[in-house]
This record gives C-alpha cells, sequence and structure tokens, in this order.
C-alpha cells in the first residue's frame, strides 16, 4: 500500500468511527493528531477537505489522492507514522480499516475476516499427472 492509500484509509477510518460515535479516546486522538498534521501541509482552500471526508467518509481515498497529488505533498515519515498509529487504534477497537494488512498471489479459497466458513473444491483437470 502506497503511502497516500495509508493515510486516506486512517482518516477514512477516523472519520468513520468518529462520525458514527464508536471511536474509542486513542482514535479520537490519532484522528485529530493525523488531520492536523496534514492540514499544515496543505493550501488554506483545502480546509473544507476535511469536512467533506467527515460528512462521507467513503470519499476519503479519492479526495486525499486528489489533493495530495495535486498539491505535491510529501508524505514524510511525521505523516506515516501518524496514519499508522491510527490504523492500529482502529484496529485494537476493530472500529475500520487495518485489522488486516493481507497481500496475496496466485492462490485460491483465500478468505479474510473473522468467523468464516467456507468448503473448497478443487480440480487438478486431466494432465494432472505429468
Amino acid at each position: 500500500m502506497d503511502p497516500s492509500a495509508i493515510i486516506a484509509a486512517a482518516l477514512a477510518g477516523g472519520a468513520a468511527a468518529e462520525a458514527a460515535d464508536t471511536a474509542t479516546a486513542a482514535v479520537v486522538d490519532a484522528y485529530r493528531s493525523l488531520r492536523s498534521a496534514l492540514q499544515k501541509r496543505l493550501p488554506n482552500e483545502y480546509r473544507q477537505l476535511f469536512d467533506e471526508i467527515e460528512a462521507d467518509p467513503d470519499k476519503a481515498d479519492i479526495l486525499i489522492h486528489q489533493v495530495l497529488r495535486a498539491e505535491r505533498v510529501q508524505v514524510d515519515d511525521e505523516l506515516y507514522r501518524r496514519a499508522r498509529d491510527l490504523l492500529g487504534n482502529l484496529s485494537d477497537s476493530d472500529a475500520g480499516p487495518g485489522k488486516y494488512n493481507v497481500v496475496v498471489h496466485d492462490s485460491k479459497g483465500v478468505q479474510i475476516g473473522d468467523h468464516n466458513m467456507q468448503m473448497n473444491t478443487f480440480s487438478i483437470g486431466e494432465d494432472w499427472h505429468r
């Protein structure tokens, strides 16, 4: 996941948790810390961006990617750390993205999540013995 995607996911998760009143104090603090750090790096014309994200957290990914690219905001260690802290707090509270960090390649029958049940039948085909 690229750094801007991590920031977008963290902002979306933090905004959603805060809007739904499911956020712990740690989530609220981490969300506000990331938001503040990012606001300092953006021109004033983007102040409404965070209001838009809080009104519709699903738009965070698109909005943040567009703004970070348009303004050429450098995602430094501080922003990245704050985003990871927020995702960690969200994961601890099961309130948002960040619970699973999964990379899957060339796989069949993969499930990600809690309390899954799956039955697979895989065929090997006629030329399996070669």
